[in-house]
């Protein structure tokens, strides 16, 4: 073999060698069902409840998140109570303790070879969320600021994932892309405790985590919609980023 023999041969392999996409090894339990079982949603509910062990400290080469503490995005709410009078709240370092506690009560779904459509019922006995809070009012023109902690306890708490997800190509395997997760929590019962960092507001929080307690119900439902759409958009992403590294076809086999 002459020099420019060898040398167009090993420019080749190189191009070879760097064209080959790596074998996606995807752990067992992201296994789910079989994609035409008659039984799927049986099978589904039982999958689901199997992989929160896996949850509970989570796997980065799969992205799968872990289920303690989960930090929360930070929270903006802001509204005009009357003329030159607006009142917001910020909440930050937010995290959500006691997920690992899910029960899952029911599957449905609607999964073909190109798109999947699923509703998971979920409940949660308890949630605990706790962070950093800070506090705007505005009254002609003057800002009155406070901070502070907060503790949030919910108690049976019930929900639906209503799922919706499409296949795509890529490096020629078939993966799968959420669309939207939607959520709207019932909220059986929320108990409200902060606590401001200075001593010149201390009555004015504990007389405003009184009110939210006492009105709880209708503030949330007020606050809902928007907590709605943050909740789709977050979900989405976590998942998404799952499925983006494990194949179709390991998730839901054909047979």
């Amino acid at each position: 073999m002459d020099l420019r023999t060898a040398f167009i041969v090993s420019a080749l392999c190189c191009l070879a060698c760097g064209s080959v996409v790596p074998r996606v090894e995807t752990p067992e339990y992201l296994k789910l069902c079989t994609r035409y079982d008659p039984k799927i949603d049986e099978c589904l509910k039982k999958r689901f409840q199997d992989l929160v062990p896996h949850l509970l400290t989570g796997e980065p080469e799969t992205g799968l998140p872990s289920l303690r503490d989960v930090r929360l995005s930070d929270t903006d709410f802001r509204r005009e109570i009357a003329a030159d009078v607006e009142a917001g709240l910020s909440l930050g370092l937010s995290f959500l303790h006691d997920l690992e506690y899910v029960q899952v009560k029911s599957v449905k779904s609607d999964i073909t070879d190109s798109k999947v459509k699923m509703n998971v019922d979920l409940v949660f006995p308890k949630l605990h969320l706790e962070g950093y809070f800070r506090t705007n009012l505005g009254l002609n023109k003057m800002t009155f600021i406070n901070e502070g902690t907060f503790n949030l306890s919910l108690v049976d708490v019930a929900t639906t994932l209503a799922v919706s997800a499409k296949t795509y190509e890529k490096n020629g395997l078939k993966y799968l892309q959420v669309q939207h997760v939607r959520t709207r929590p019932d909220i059986g019962g929320a108990q409200l405790s902060a606590r401001n960092q200075g001593d010149g507001y201390s009555t004015v929080v504990k007389v405003g985590a009184a009110i939210i307690n006492k009105y709880w119900d209708a503030l949330y439902s007020e606050y809902v919609p928007y907590l709605e759409e943050k909740w789709d958009v977050t979900l989405t992403d976590v998942v998404n980023k799952v499925l983006s590294r494990v194949p179709y076809d390991h998730l839901f086999p054909r047979a």
